[in-house]
């Protein structure tokens, strides 16, 4: 019988909507709603990216600036 070692890598994504005056401090409060978020665990906060901030009203996740949908 052999040993060896086996890697996992998980990923997940959270989703925040918040109410601010510009991205930057969507972001920012976003980042606090996360860290005071009692069904995250620490770990998963420290390792924590952002990925995106959206104004849905300006901003689609899947169109670009023309309104085309966007490769991925």
């Amino acid at each position: 019988m052999r040993t060896y070692e086996v890697e996992f890598k998980s990923t997940t994504y959270r989703q925040y909507t918040v109410t601010a005056e510009n991205k930057k401090f969507a972001e920012e409060r976003a980042v606090d709603e996360l860290q005071t978020d009692a069904d995250v665990s620490s770990c998963w906060v420290e390792n924590a990216e952002v990925v995106r901030v959206l104004d849905p009203l300006f901003d689609s996740a899947w169109m670009d600036g023309d309104g085309k949908i966007k490769n991925r």
